[in-house]
């Protein structure tokens, strides 16, 4: 666990910078680049050791989930979506103002759906929580302008193809099957 809580604790602390309204007077201290570079390997260094954490964590049972895996294959493609959506340009951002940290809190909500362990709690409880505190806390970027409706189509598309991907690989990166 102490893997687990190391990796929340690097990948969180550069990303609660945003929300504290600390993250523009590091950027202007330190310079843009910098700052870039120490944000990037932070947080993909916690996330390294969060996966690393998370599949070494014993498996101690917190809730009894639910059965089967509706929930997440309903959510997921909706969160693949707007976390596509929160860099292609689309009119997702004229509905929907913080579609990255939706798609957190999506992702967040359906993996706890089916996780009942502790390991998981702590992980999707934590990323669930922070998407929350994000989208309360912090101001949207200003309205992008209006686009084309066929970017809306790409972006439907691209993020269709992306949860097929997921879906077919989460069993080599997360150890369980979504498929079959």
């Amino acid at each position: 666990m102490a893997l687990l809580l190391l990796g929340m604790v690097l990948f969180f602390v550069p990303h609660f910078l945003g929300i504290l309204g600390l993250k523009n007077g590091l950027k202007q201290r330190l310079g843009e680049g910098p700052f870039k570079g120490i944000y990037s390997l932070l947080s993909l260094a916690g996330i390294v050791l969060i996966v690393m954490g998370y599949r070494d964590a014993p498996f101690d049972p917190v809730y009894t989930p639910m059965e089967g895996r509706a929930v997440p294959h309903a959510l997921m493609p909706f969160a693949v979506i707007l976390a596509a959506g929160a860099n292609m340009k689309s009119n997702l951002k004229q509905f929907i103002r913080h579609p990255m940290a939706l798609a957190v809190l999506l992702w967040s909500i359906s993996h706890l759906s089916v996780r009942g362990d502790l390991a998981s709690l702590m992980v999707f409880g934590a990323f669930g929580i922070f998407a929350i505190l994000n989208m309360t806390l912090t101001k949207a970027a200003p309205l992008p302008p209006t686009q084309p409706r066929a970017k809306d189509v790409m972006l439907v598309v691209a993020g269709l193809v992306g949860y097929g991907a997921i879906a077919w690989l989460h069993g080599a990166i997360g150890g369980v099957p979504v498929m079959g």
